[in-house]
């Protein structure tokens, strides 16, 4: 990590909120997301302080569905890392509707570039060599695939390099706010998202399928944990999951079970493919009964 460079809450949205990218033909300004950055703030600024210890300057990272590009503007800017990044497909095409091999970013100070390669998790060989990353980050993503993660995992160690690790966060299916919804008789499952259904949550996972999807397919932890990040979008929601936090604090597993996120690190080992019945119905090529 450059020890020159710092970052706070407050510095995080500042270098954002100012800048702007090139991407899809089109220059976005971050500022106009500004109620997704809101959002996803807190989340950007402990994946920072989860990640700066880890990685070297100049390490070669892979990002997996970096839309909308934040985080590894960060991740370039504050870690100083070599990043390349991956997209969320189309659901009619399965690609990303864009052509470009760059991304674009500027502000008043700052100028990067990213090396920028569409392909669908599930079903594309990712188009890279073996053992080409130090890092792969799949951050918030592996809820979003509709039928096949231990492919992407497969991918995933297959250009990871010896040692290299993945570093997977993602919703815990178990948190609170889902429990509270049904003890009130409401819906926990997502609603719809006509035109790209990978834009919702499509399987969400608890901690136990998160270490036995990874463990039996060539991953060791290093860490896996339930943590809390307060993400909301308004003072209400903001001040509930503050309450839902407090409760999961109780030295209870029922209730320290139920925090928000899912955080793990896992270490490149032996490779094998594995189809854990708890979470397949029935292996891709198997027939239907």
């Amino acid at each position: 990590m450059n020890k020159d460079k710092k970052f706070s809450v407050d510095l995080i949205f500042n270098f954002l909120e100012q800048a702007s990218y090139e991407y899809n033909g089109k220059t976005h300004r971050i500022k106009d997301q500004e109620e997704y950055l809101r959002f996803h703030l807190k989340r950007y600024y402990f994946t920072l302080k989860l990640l700066s210890p880890l990685m070297a300057k100049g390490s070669k990272v892979l990002d997996l569905g970096s839309f909308p590009f934040h985080l590894p503007f960060l991740l370039k800017h504050f870690l100083e890392t070599e990043i390349t990044l991956n997209g969320i497909p189309d659901s009619e095409t399965g690609r990303i509707k864009n052509d470009d091999s760059v991304i674009k970013f500027k502000s008043e100070k700052y100028r990067y570039e990213f090396n920028y390669h569409n392909f669908n998790l599930e079903h594309d060989q990712f188009p890279f060599n073996d053992n080409s990353f130090d890092f792969i980050l799949c951050l918030e993503v592996i809820e979003h695939l509709l039928e096949n993660p231990v492919f992407m995992l497969a991918e995933i160690h297959r250009i990871l390099k010896p040692e290299g690790k993945l570093i997977l966060t993602t919703d815990n299916a178990l948190r609170f706010s889902q429990v509270f919804k049904l003890l009130f008789n409401r819906n926990t499952w997502f609603r719809y998202y006509p035109g790209n259904p990978y834009f919702r949550h499509n399987r969400e996972f608890t901690l136990k399928e998160i270490n036995e999807l990874l463990s039996t397919n060539g991953f060791k932890a290093e860490t896996i944990r339930h943590v809390n990040i307060n993400m909301a979008d308004s003072i209400f929601k903001s001040a509930g999951n503050l309450l839902f936090s407090i409760i999961t604090w109780i030295p209870l597993p029922f209730f320290w079970k139920k925090k928000r996120h899912i955080v793990s690190i896992w270490r490149k080992v032996a490779s094998r493919i594995n189809y854990p019945h708890s979470i397949y119905i029935k292996e891709p090529d198997e027939p239907d009964n």
